[in-house]
């Protein structure tokens, strides 16, 4: 380690403003605002198809010859790279189109409608990387997270989109059907996540982030509302025994409680994992909650 650790080559002069870690792939944009992704390659998971680029299987980065100025960037037609995530089976990007705006798209192993595609399709190694998610009229994106097999978005609106599977409640819809692979899914079709109220408008996200099986989004207000997978109370501790919130349409909005960080404090980002969700806290504290082997909070 240290030293002797080397750096991961994205290429010549090239530099990382970004890095995104799936379950067993790497993605990072680069400062020319391109994506070059990394590790195991099956489902089209780092934008190239095997025997295009990479070991037979299309992995990168396990062999000579294959990361630096070796390793492509995906293609998506000279669009640059606003945003990105990397799942357990599948990445997203946000692009900016010159002529239709933001656009979220997804590459890899499609299970569940988790590309958000709208077709079965097993994975895009035939569409290609670039199939724009359809939003819905006059949506555009601002960020994407992705969990294990689900896809969420926050619209620039500050409403969140999700789809995916969503047999613990993940996606925030009230259902545990899953959505994106049917060809009335998506676009208009697909709901917002009901976040509740403040003084009778709908509550905004600033920010969200995806765990394993649960999501979670930063309010305007700076709170914290979790839904999805909570066994181990990582979505929702104060609503235990219950494992599966937002898994129906009374368990959302304002039935869906904001997480407790504490008196007068506010989160300024979060990152839900398998078992567990953490809060970075306005004073810079870290507040976690879930499986977090019985300590609540610290100071980084």
């Amino acid at each position: 380690m240290g030293d002797d650790l080397p750096a991961v080559d994205v290429g010549s002069n090239r530099k990382v403003i970004k890095l995104v870690v799936g379950a067993l792939h790497t993605c990072g944009i680069l400062d020319d605002q391109s994506l070059k992704c990394w590790g195991y390659g099956a489902n089209h998971r780092l934008g190239f198809l095997p025997n295009v680029y990479g070991d037979n299987n299309g992995n990168a980065g396990d062999s000579p010859n294959e990361m630096g100025n070796y390793l492509p960037s995906v293609d998506f037609g000279s669009r640059p790279v606003l945003d990105a995530d990397a799942g357990a089976i599948s990445t997203c990007a946000i692009i900016e189109d010159p002529t239709d705006g933001r656009q979220v798209t997804c590459f890899g192993f499609n299970f569940e409608g988790v590309l958000g595609r709208g077709i079965t399709d097993v994975d895009s190694s035939a569409g290609g990387v670039y199939m724009p998610v359809n939003l819905g009229t006059g949506l555009y994106p601002v960020q994407v997270a992705i969990g294990n097999d689900h896809t969420c978005t926050l619209l620039s609106s500050g409403a969140v989109k999700c789809w995916g599977r969503s047999q613990f409640g993940q996606l925030g819809i009230g259902t545990t059907l899953s959505t994106g692979n049917g060809p009335n899914d998506m676009g208009d079709n697909l709901p917002v996540v009901n976040l509740g109220t403040d003084q009778g408008a709908p509550l905004k996200s600033i920010y969200i982030g995806a765990g394993a099986y649960h999501t979670c989004a930063i309010l305007e207000t700076g709170g914290v509302k979790c839904w999805g997978y909570n066994p181990q109370g990582q979505a929702q501790p104060d609503l235990l025994p219950d494992q599966a919130v937002g898994d129906a349409l009374n368990e959302l909005g304002d039935n869906l409680p904001t997480i407790d960080l504490g008196p007068g404090r506010t989160a300024v980002a979060v990152a839900p994992g398998d078992g567990h969700t953490c809060a970075r806290l306005d004073n810079s504290a870290v507040h976690c909650w879930g499986n977090t082997q019985d300590f609540a909070s610290f100071d980084v």
